[in-house]
C-alpha cells in the first residue's frame, strides 16, 4: 500500500515545477511503460491497479519489472483514479527518472539529423513530432525555452512511447543553441508557409537542422535569420497552414528520402 507521503510525491509529478525539481514524470498506460523498460529510463517506481489491468499481456509485464527489480506497487482503485490523467487508466503508471540531453552530449554524437521546437504550445501536437521523429530517425530533439514541457502527461501519452527513444534537449535559447550548431557545421531548415524554397527543392547536407515553429506564429524572425534556408510546403486547396505535425512529417519523409537520418 502506497504511504500518505508516498502519494503525495507521486501526486506532486502531475504539476511541471515538480517535474522540473524532482527530475521524474509520470507514464501510464501498459504500451508507454511497456517502451520504457525497452529504453534506456529507468523505472523509479511502478504502480498498479488489479482492478484495472486485463489481459496477459499487462501480467507478463509485471513479471518482467519484477525480474529486473523495478520497485512495484499494489494500489487501489481509488488511488488509481487520484493519479490517473485518463478517464479509462489501463491500471499501470510508472514514475521515470528523466534522462535530459545536453548540448555537448549531442555535440559529440553529431546526429546527422536534428529537429527542433521553437514555441510549439500544444501538448498533443508536441507528442505527435517526437512520434514522428523517431519513426524518421531524427537523432535528437530541441525543444525551445518557451515550448511545452516534454514530460508533460499529454505529450508523454500523445508520442506513443517515442519519448524514451529519441534524445531531447528541453528548454533551449534556441537562437543560442542554433547559433552554436551552425559552428559545427549543421545547416539550418526552417519551415515557414512564406519560405523561400519548396521543400521538394531544397538541397539538404549531411548534418541539417529542421525548425518547426509555433501553431498559431510560426518560428520567430530572430530564430527564421540563422536558416540556411526557409521551407514552404506547396498546396492546392484554400486553408492557409497546414497543422505543424503534419508539416513536420512531410519534411522529415522529404530529408530523409535519399539520406538517412542514421
Amino acid at each position: 500500500m502506497l504511504s500518505k507521503n508516498r502519494l503525495k510525491y507521486v501526486l506532486s509529478l502531475k504539476r511541471k515545477k515538480d517535474r522540473v525539481r524532482e527530475g521524474r514524470f509520470l507514464v501510464e498506460g501498459l504500451r508507454a511503460c511497456e517502451e520504457v523498460l525497452a529504453s534506456p529510463y529507468r523505472f523509479e517506481q511502478l504502480l498498479y491497479c488489479p482492478h484495472d489491468l486485463t489481459g496477459d499481456r499487462a501480467e507478463r509485464f509485471l513479471a518482467e519489472c519484477r525480474r529486473r527489480r523495478v520497485p512495484v506497487e499494489e494500489i487501489a482503485a481509488g488511488t488509481l483514479r487520484k493519479i490517473s490523467d485518463t478517464v479509462h487508466s489501463q491500471g499501470i503508471i510508472g514514475v521515470v527518472a528523466k534522462r535530459p540531453e545536453t548540448l555537448p552530449g549531442l555535440q559529440v554524437r553529431q546526429p546527422r539529423l536534428v529537429l527542433a521546437l521553437d514555441r510549439v504550445s500544444d501538448p498533443g501536437n508536441a507528442g505527435t513530432i517526437v512520434r514522428t521523429a523517431h519513426w524518421f530517425g531524427v537523432g535528437a530533439l530541441i525543444f525551445s525555452e518557451d515550448s511545452v514541457e516534454s514530460t508533460n502527461p499529454k505529450v508523454v501519452r500523445a508520442s506513443m512511447g517515442a519519448l524514451f527513444h529519441v534524445p531531447i534537449l528541453e528548454d533551449q535559447p534556441l537562437t543560442e543553441t542554433l547559433t552554436h550548431l551552425r559552428g559545427q557545421g549543421y545547416a539550418v531548415f526552417v519551415a515557414h508557409a512564406g519560405g523561400e524554397v519548396s521543400y521538394r527543392e531544397a538541397s539538404f547536407s549531411d548534418r541539417d537542422i529542421l525548425v518547426v515553429g509555433n501553431e498559431i506564429d510560426g518560428v520567430r524572425e530572430p530564430v527564421r535569420r540563422l536558416a540556411t534556408a526557409t521551407l514552404h510546403i506547396p498546396g492546392v486547396g484554400r486553408g492557409d497552414s497546414l497543422n505543424v505535425a503534419v508539416a513536420t512529417g512531410i519534411l522529415l519523409a522529404e530529408m530523409t528520402k535519399t539520406q538517412p537520418a542514421v
